[in-house]
């Protein structure tokens, strides 16, 4: 987050493709204000999964147009290390029918709405970092645990005493 923006301010959003790798796809997103600076970049990694089996399919689909060269991130992401929760989590929470997609599973912007309730404040956030584990469902119980270092806030989310997510926020 480069610049803060407010309801109603007019934005423009590009998404930038990247050639799939061995399990997925990155696509990069940037989100300019309405004098073309950039406020807010991102990266998401897709990848496809078999949801009769719940397991990961490697990807046959090939993107037929160009690639940009420009990448949100020069660096690769950390390694994120889960650590343990469940015996002592910060904050647990339900999954309710609101946080459930068309897929069956919890919708993943609801992690960062977990995460961030289960602080004491909102942190003034320069960088969100979510790495998916496992999946949660309608009624799955989820406990979070958090570790501070300096700027840095990790957040890891558990259901049934195994890793869901791993966070990192890095506050300003």
């Amino acid at each position: 987050i480069e610049k803060k923006l407010k309801i109603g301010d007019k934005v423009l959003v590009y998404t930038n493709p990247q050639p799939k790798n061995r399990i997925g796809y990155v696509r990069d997103y940037y989100i300019y204000n309405d004098k073309k600076e950039e406020c807010v970049k991102g990266s998401s990694f897709w990848c496809l999964v078999s949801f009769s089996k719940r397991t990961f399919v490697r990807p046959s689909f090939d993107y037929q147009g160009e690639f940009v060269d420009k990448k949100a991130y020069e660096n690769d992401f950390e390694r994120l290390k889960p650590f343990a929760v469940s015996q002592n989590p910060k904050y647990v929470c339900k999954i309710l029918n609101t946080h459930i997609d068309k897929n069956g599973h919890t919708n993943n912007i609801n992690y960062a709405d977990f995460i961030i309730n289960g602080l004491d404040e909102i942190p003034n956030i320069e960088e969100f970092e979510i790495k998916f584990v496992s999946e949660t469902l309608k009624d799955d119980t989820l406990c979070i645990g958090y570790e501070k270092q300096d700027n840095i806030i990790y957040a890891c989310g558990e259901k049934d005493n195994k890793t869901s997510f791993i966070a990192k926020i890095t506050t300003r």
